[in-house]
């Protein structure tokens, strides 16, 4: 039977992961333009949207209006303090568990405790996406919503919602099967 700070290593490595291939899954394939030219107006067939850092990739396919953009700006950079304030969270408590584990005297209460905190601030920033998304939605036309579902079902047709899998061999990735 393994101690249980290598099981919460192995959970924290996991949810490390997870967390990478969310992001991963949701960037938006493309090259970098070289450093002193611009960005291609198209990359991969869907509209460049610079600005936009926090927007979902799914949005670059709609035309969005002058207004549109000021309004979604107005939305994102709301968002911007609590949503960093939440990230800094996340690793201070990631930090801290790992500290845990590698103590000499594990703190089974201590650890619930981090990873109960952990939990609920992973769900408040899963909500507050999901909120983000809806309110830019509510700015739509229309013809600009069936764009973004179609853009939406493209990204998840060519998506494998598995994760990736952990090889034994020094940790390497191995493509889902």
């Amino acid at each position: 039977m393994k101690p249980l700070n290598v099981h919460l290593k192995q959970l924290l490595v996991i949810t490390g992961l997870l967390l990478m291939t969310f992001n991963l899954a949701q960037a938006e394939p493309g090259t970098l333009p070289a450093h002193g030219h611009d960005a291609p107006p198209y990359i991969d067939g869907h509209q460049n949207n610079p600005g936009f850092p926090g927007l979902p990739p799914h949005f670059s396919s709609v035309d969005l209006t002058e207004a549109q953009q000021d309004k979604i700006f107005d939305i994102l950079h709301a968002q911007a303090p609590a949503v960093r304030n939440n990230f800094k969270q996340q690793h201070k408590l990631r930090e801290a568990l790992v500290k845990l584990g590698d103590a000499a005297d594990f703190d089974q209460k201590k650890a619930r405790i981090l990873a109960d905190q952990l939990g609920k601030l992973i769900a408040d920033s899963i909500l507050n996406r999901a909120g983000t998304e809806a309110s830019i939605k509510a700015l739509l036309t229309p013809d600009q919503l069936a764009k973004l579902e179609q853009a939406k079902a493209h990204i998840h047709f060519h998506h494998d919602p598995r994760p990736p899998m952990i090889g034994r061999n020094l940790g390497e990735l191995l493509p889902p099967h």
